[in-house]
């Protein structure tokens, strides 16, 4: 496909154009490589998660994965693509600079070519963009099939700050079919989300024994009880 020209973007850093940006993933099973690029064409955006034949490069999949309403020139896939089952996994947020309104994803895309389905950051005011998804080593999925995906911080208006916690600038647990099942806010939540220090900067990473290890900008690490995250 063809990379969109970096200045038909409204902000970012990566030039001349943006085409894949996450790593892609393999499915060593069924010897599948996937990856989502950033297509253009005729002056239109789209993010489009394809997937080819290890073995001889044959294209098997190519679904559009930008979710409805949003505007691709607002949004990055820079997260690494990661297997939750027979779905591929990955994160959306901004491009540098945070303009214009995007709102932080996860997307889990069926192998078998389904439509894609979507978890957005439901940004509260005086927000009403944010909480990306970027960290690059992307959502981690455990044994039991759980997500596991970092945010970055919300983005109210100049002079406004953000007061009401709408799971940005956070560790969520998302279940198979993407519904919210847990999380957990550090307890600066407010001073980091407005101060641009985005827990989400690194993506979360699972140990042994039920625990995750999470940190951001904010300089802090968090060890976290996978079970305590519903409470």
């Amino acid at each position: 496909g063809t990379p969109v020209p970096s200045g038909a973007l409204p902000c970012g850093d990566i030039s001349p154009t943006v085409g894949i940006v996450g790593t892609p993933v393999i499915d060593v099973a069924g010897g599948i490589l996937y990856a989502v690029a950033d297509t253009w064409n005729g002056g239109l955006a789209q993010h489009v998660l394809e997937g080819f034949r290890v073995s001889n490069g044959e294209r098997v999949l190519s679904t559009v994965v930008d979710p409805p309403g949003s505007d691709p020139k607002a949004l990055l896939q820079r997260t690494a693509l990661n297997l939750d089952g027979s779905n591929v996994i990955f994160g959306l947020g901004g491009n540098d600079g945070d303009c214009s309104d995007y709102k932080g994803a996860v997307v889990s895309v069926p192998e078998s070519g389904g439509a894609p389905s979507f978890w957005q950051v439901p940004i509260a005011a005086p927000s009403s963009y944010g909480g990306a998804v970027w960290g690059t080593s992307g959502p981690a999925v455990d044994g039991a099939g759980n997500i596991y995906a970092s945010t970055g911080n919300p983005n109210p208006p100049s002079g406004q700050k953000a007061t009401t916690y709408d799971y940005s600038d956070s560790v969520v647990e998302l279940n198979s079919a993407l519904s919210l099942t847990g999380h957990f806010e550090p307890p600066t939540w407010e001073q980091d989300s407005n101060s641009d220090r985005d827990l989400g900067s690194a993506g979360p990473e699972l140990l042994p024994g039920g625990l995750l290890f999470q940190a951001g900008k904010n300089g802090t690490g968090y060890l976290i009880d996978e079970t305590a995250l519903a409470g």
